[in-house]
């Protein structure tokens, strides 16, 4: 093989990894000593002959030398590359791996239809249900919430590398002849991880994610054990419709083909007309209905439900709250007193995820009272309404002058991006508790039924920090926004709360 060839097949084995310093310096020494030994043996120069140049190690032997140290992991493992076979890893920053399926001889692009799998599950550990599943991915939870994982297939298209962020380490799996990988991230922020756990099944020309912020490896791993790829004797186009998606998109996503959307600037800040539209507690007013009979129709749906909040309560404690409907870390933030005490909040600096992780710079407790609004729907249309979303978000905003502005707490921290905390609610306004009245309580946040005229009551609550309470927006468009303003959600108009 000629210099050149051998520099690109090195170059195409090696890509951007580097070895360990230990392993730099152990060459450095190697090829010193083979260039001091060569010169050794040369023939000493003659008055009349010019000095010989200096013996030097080929180009070539320090690059092959270089791909062996990276492959086999010289001197330590920050800037290894495994070759697992069908997965290879490559270190590309000190917290990023790139993984690399040699999908060449097993899989081509989705240009068309091809053989559809169903993805099951032959045993499940006790108390997993699934919340939401369809042929190609299925989330499941435990009742307490305290445990959960998701399970997503992708149809195996490309052999370009996926860029693995915030991993502290990468463990080599093999389960039921599939092999895998399963990936280590910490949450620095919050105290826990995540494990993601991809595992390869040529033949088929899928590739299993698992994920899981909650399950230990060894459980996730008898998870993937039962796992079954049923053929459903049909076909499928990846991508053509969002539930089978193609391995190349995640891929893509993970470079950033997403980053015009997800980092699209977020509208902070709202004129007074622009909050023209702020309803006060009693006030009623048409939300969208997301029901059986209106879903994706906006003129079927238009008017249709109706939204009044009836009343707001601060309370020092949860005695107001269904207790099988609270998450235990609320409970932990009660005293031995019955009252609520303090919650810490990390504030965070956002790490790039790969080469600096997330960084907590500073910490304090906060004392939380517990925000309940209890709202009121309606069916005001003539037809029957089964299955209806509802869902209620939590903002905080501030009025300076004529200008609404998301209050964001880490603002008051030199050096955070974000104000994080382990108790759900605390920092963040999703709806981690809603209660809905016996006779209308249907699966997770839905509504069972409402016949036309007829009224349901869902109850909902926070735990915020009790300087918080002259900052409160509830948003009942059931999008669920409360980092920042929307449009439609402006037009709708949120509710004010504030204490």
């Amino acid at each position: 093989m000629i210099n050149d060839n051998l520099d690109r097949s090195i170059r195409a084995i090696v890509g951007d990894a580097r070895p360990t310093p230990e392993a730099e310096a152990a060459m450095d020494d190697a090829f010193a000593a083979i260039a001091q030994e060569a010169a050794a043996r040369s023939a000493a120069p003659s008055p009349g002959r010019r000095r010989p140049a200096p013996v030097l190690v080929p180009r070539w032997a320090r690059a092959a030398a270089v791909a062996c140290a990276v492959c086999l992991g010289v001197g330590g493992t920050a800037y290894a590359a495994d070759a697992l076979g069908l997965i290879n890893l490559q270190q590309s920053g000190d917290y990023q791996t790139l993984m690399t399926v040699n999908a060449d001889e097993v899989a081509a692009p989705a240009t068309g239809s091809v053989a559809d799998y169903r993805l099951e599950f032959a045993k499940l550990p006790e108390g997993a249900a699934a919340f939401d599943r369809d042929d190609h991915l299925a989330k499941y939870d435990w009742a307490d919430h305290e445990k959960g994982f998701s399970a997503f297939l992708f149809y195996l298209d490309s052999s370009e590398p996926l860029p693995v962020s915030f991993t502290t380490g990468a463990t080599p799996v093999s389960v039921n002849g599939a092999e895998g990988v399963v990936f280590e991230k910490p949450d620095i922020a919050q105290g826990d991880h995540t494990l993601d756990m991809y595992l390869v099944f040529p033949d088929k020309q899928r590739v299993l994610w698992l994920w899981t912020d909650s399950l230990t490896a060894d459980e996730l791993t008898r998870i993937a054990e039962a796992a079954c790829l049923i053929p459903t004797g049909t076909e499928v186009t990846p991508g053509s419709d969002g539930t089978l998606r193609a391995w190349s998109e995640e891929i893509a996503q993970a470079r950033g083909a997403g980053e015009e959307t997800e980092t699209a600037e977020f509208k902070l800040d709202a004129s007074a007309e622009e909050m023209s539209a702020l309803h006060a507690a009693g006030e009623t007013f048409a939300v969208p209905c997301f029901a059986e009979q209106t879903w994706g129709d906006a003129d079927t749906s238009a008017g249709v439900l109706t939204a009044t909040v009836t009343s707001v309560a601060v309370h020092d404690d949860l005695s107001t709250l269904d207790t099988a409907q609270v998450p235990d870390e609320w409970r932990a933030l009660v005293g031995a007193d019955g009252k609520l005490g303090e919650a810490d909040i990390n504030y965070v600096a956002w790490g790039d995820g790969r080469d600096r992780l997330d960084e907590v710079v500073s910490t304090e407790s906060a004392p939380v009272k517990l925000v309940e609004a209890t709202v009121e729907y309606r069916n005001t249309g003539s037809t029957a309404l089964d299955d209806t979303l509802v869902y209620g978000s939590l903002m905080r905003a501030q009025k300076t002058g004529d200008t609404w502005s998301i209050f964001d707490r880490s603002d008051a921290v030199e050096g955070a991006d974000d104000a994080v905390c382990a108790t759900p609610g605390v920092t963040d306004g999703e709806m981690w508790y809603h209660a809905i009245d016996g006779a209308h309580a249907g699966e997770k946040n839905h509504l069972s039924h409402l016949a036309p005229g007829e009224a349901a009551t869902v109850q909902l609550a926070w735990i915020v920090p009790a300087d918080e309470l002259d900052k409160l927006l509830l948003n009942l468009s059931g999008a669920g926004t409360y980092a920042s303003f929307d449009e439609s959600d402006l037009a709708l108009g949120y509710v004010d709360i504030r204490q």
